[in-house]
């Protein structure tokens, strides 16, 4: 028996469980199989390597299933993907259900309760518990789907980070209860300035932000952080009797041309530079 026909062996229980279940080799980074549970009328999302196979490895280095939320052409789909090792061949089984009109992913209602533990646990995993933005794994995932997305469609992906200057000093002065109190009210001003229905705000780690603008060009970019800053600079933060001032560093990077789509690490660098230059040249504005 080949070891083709031993994964196969293996992918048949899930047959009929899921709408859609794939098979492929990470080595030679080729489909092995794509079955249906029935006669498919839905467009499921085409395999990607270039842009899936960033998941596909960090289900085989983890050794663990990964979960995640495709959004494409008006349907969402839960994928899981599960890492598999035999006789020395490396293939992930990607497993797909369209969920779609079943349950909001991000707000109620839910439809259908069998899915609403799966799902629940999904927003618990990619929020951030302090701030209840999207966290550092949200990150990694949702990015480079929008920026395959943006680029299917020639619009540009702008990617905004935003850093609290000398937010060390807050929490020496007036404790780590009021650092956390400033984060979360920095969060929400985030959060009220980017499109609810086509961007995002995450936390990505400490006092440092991440805004992801779809169809957004440099220009408008920096106008959202501009917004941001000047609303951060003006305004006081009470918290228990103390009142508390600061300002916040944007840097901002946009891709707009997509021959050569960049890597989340290379997104990443970028705007890390610009906010590095930000900061060095006195804080409190954007580049």
């Amino acid at each position: 028996m080949t070891d083709y026909e031993s994964i196969l062996k293996v992918a048949d229980r899930y047959d009929g469980l899921f709408d859609c279940v794939r098979v492929v080799d990470m080595d030679d980074r080729k489909l092995i199989r794509e079955k249906y549970k029935e006669p498919a009328e839905i467009q499921f999302p085409a395999l990607d390597m270039h842009h899936e196979q960033t998941i596909f490895r960090r289900a085989m280095a983890s050794n663990a299933a990964l979960h995640y939320v495709k959004h494409e052409g008006g349907r969402v789909f839960m994928c899981i993907v599960i890492p598999l090792i035999l006789q020395e061949t490396k293939v992930v089984i990607e497993l797909l259900s369209d969920i779609t009109g079943r349950l909001y992913v991000d707000s109620a209602p839910y439809v259908d309760d069998r899915l609403k533990s799966i799902v629940m646990m999904r927003r618990l995993a990619v929020t951030d518990e302090l701030t209840c933005l999207y966290n550092r794994r949200y990150i990694n995932e949702r990015l480079p789907m929008d920026l395959l997305t943006c680029a299917r469609h020639k619009r540009p992906l702008s990617v905004i980070f935003a850093d609290l200057d000398s937010f060390k000093t807050v929490n020496d002065r007036f404790g780590h209860v009021a650092g956390d109190y400033v984060l979360c009210e920095f969060a929400q001003e985030l959060s009220r300035n980017i499109r609810q229905d086509k961007d995002w705000a995450s936390r990505y780690g400490g006092d440092e932000f991440l805004l992801c603008l779809n169809g957004v060009g440099n220009a408008e970019a920096i106008e959202v952080a501009e917004r941001i800053r000047k609303a951060v600079m003006v305004r006081t933060f009470s918290f228990s009797g103390h009142e508390i001032r600061l300002t916040c560093s944007f840097g901002v990077h946009t891709v707009r041309e997509f021959e050569k789509l960049p890597s989340l690490e290379e997104i990443l660098d970028a705007i890390d530079v610009k906010l590095y230059q930000a900061k060095s040249l006195g804080r409190n504005m954007t580049i």
